[in-house]
């Protein structure tokens, strides 16, 4: 059974608490695959971050073939994990996500990212869009370098 049609069974056939939240008029697929916005827990919201987070993993994938695979480029921490975690921009029914990269492990080390991606990937993911792959540009908020290594013995010392 496809998404839109659980998401319709859904709204139809939901318990008389989330009815309560639902719009006034009958629900279609259509509306369950397009929300207006997020901000709660009903079916239609679920939908919305089944949809995030489709799109956050497409958006990411799209980055590293751009940028010659795995061995090449891993995207910041930010683009794993769930999608509500993301920053994202939703408009006219796409997603947008703004992130850097750099080569595996930059992030650990404590290296600058050295690549900016700028994707869109449409609500019912079907579109990847690429606005932008390439150096960092002056103003892009870049993600912080995070070091998950144990402390050595002498900074542990220095409490």
């Amino acid at each position: 059974m496809s998404l839109a049609l659980l998401v319709a069974a859904q709204l139809t056939c939901a318990a008389p608490s989330l009815m309560a939240q639902a719009p006034t008029t009958s629900p279609t697929a259509v509306d369950a695959l397009n929300p207006v916005a997020p901000p709660d827990n009903t079916p239609r919201n679920q939908a919305f971050f089944l949809a995030l987070n489709r799109a956050k993993n497409l958006a990411r994938a799209a980055a590293e073939q751009a940028n010659g695979g795995l061995n090449r480029y891993v995207a910041e921490s930010k683009m794993y994990g769930s999608g509500s975690g993301t920053d994202y921009t939703y408009s006219n029914g796409f997603f947008t996500f703004q992130f850097v990269g750099g080569v595996p492990g930059w992030q650990p080390q404590g290296l600058p990212p050295t690549v900016e991606s700028k994707i869109s990937v449409s609500f019912d993911g079907k579109t990847v869009r690429i606005d932008y792959n390439g150096p960092i540009r002056s103003g892009t908020p870049t993600a912080q370098p995070t070091c998950t290594c144990p402390p050595t013995p002498e900074s542990s010392l220095q409490k």
